[in-house]
């Protein structure tokens, strides 16, 4: 692994490299999300009555929520880096949006996992792919740990939907699995599989910082949550705020499980859990999918397309 991801890195550093890949990303990531809007098959006239019925007052929120959103992520992301070299908020905000960019077409999140290791010396390149493992990890536990309350509360509230209970039970207990192996209790089948142990290094930080990581990861996810409500307040979508709390739980949680195709894999996603589930409380499909798509648009997209115009002083950077 420590060849092929040097080679990798190297590869991608070579100057000649650099725009074409700028170029090439940004044409990509247009015309994927002009043919993402086009699939939602929305009419001129409904578009106008729906933009008529925004409200500001609940929009608006929804978009700033996006700065804490990655100002915690990018917070995270220097506590981790400052393990292995010296990290300011300006580097990580570097390397996260590098990371941002490239994992937009690559598979598994491996564009994010290189982007971010690319700035560090080369010996110091595979532990920075580890630290982001544990970073993921928490992120990963955290939608579990959200997803497991959700089907929980859906299975309390729909009284015949006996098929829930055990998702709820399987997703909370691989939640407290989860949590027991991000600080350091390892199951015995896990102790013995020598080829998990390589990664689970990544995992012998202090217990101080082990807290930061994963308060700042639950941050994230209640800002999430947030976010969620707030761009479904503006297009006008009312449900009570237990149905809210699990649709938008059971959104994140596959999305953050099962979601490692790419940003536009992502999006298809999102689209699929929200319609699936909102429209069960009759909500207006096209309303659910537009307002998904836009909180996709600015919690995903914009910050992708800020990447491209995100200037730091690095010749190293190839993108």
């Amino acid at each position: 692994m420590k060849l092929t991801l040097q080679n990798t890195v190297q590869f991608l550093s070579k100057p000649n490299l650099h725009r074409f890949f700028r170029i090439a990303f940004l044409i990509l990531i247009s015309g994927l999300l002009v043919y993402q809007v086009q699939q939602l098959d929305l009419s001129t006239r409904f578009l106008q009555e729906l933009s008529s019925q925004i409200r500001p007052l609940w929009l608006l929120p929804g978009i700033l929520l996006v700065l804490p959103n990655y100002y915690f992520e990018i917070t995270k992301w220097k506590i981790l880096g400052r393990q292995l070299e010296e990290r300011n908020f300006s580097d990580a905000t570097h390397e996260v949006l590098r990371g941002l960019k490239m994992g937009v077409i690559t598979p598994l999140m491996v564009g994010d996992y290189l982007g971010r290791s690319m700035g560090f010396r080369k010996e110091n390149r595979l532990s920075a792919v580890l630290l982001n493992l544990f970073n993921s990890f928490t992120q990963t536990w955290t939608a579990l740990l959200f997803g497991g309350a959700s089907l929980f509360l859906w299975y309390i509230k729909e009284k015949d939907a006996v098929y829930l209970l055990l998702p709820a039970i399987l997703v909370s207990a691989t939640a407290l699995l989860g949590i027991s192996v991000l600080y350091g209790i390892q199951p015995i089948v896990l102790a013995r599989c020598k080829l998990l142990q390589k990664y689970l290094t990544a995992f012998s930080l202090p217990l101080t910082l082990k807290n930061r990581i994963i308060g700042l990861s639950l941050l994230r996810t209640v800002i999430y949550n947030f976010q969620y409500l707030c761009f479904y307040l503006a297009f006008g979508l009312h449900l009570e705020p237990a149905v809210f709390f699990i649709g938008i739980n059971l959104l994140l949680l596959v999305k953050t499980v099962g979601g490692g195709l790419n940003a536009f894999g992502d999006l298809t996603l999102r689209e699929l859990v929200s319609l699936y589930f909102f429209s069960r409380y009759g909500l207006d499909e096209r309303v659910v999918l537009i307002a998904t798509f836009v909180v996709w648009f600015f919690s995903v997209f914009t910050p992708v397309l800020v990447s491209f115009f995100y200037r730091q002083h690095d010749s190293s950077d190839p993108l």
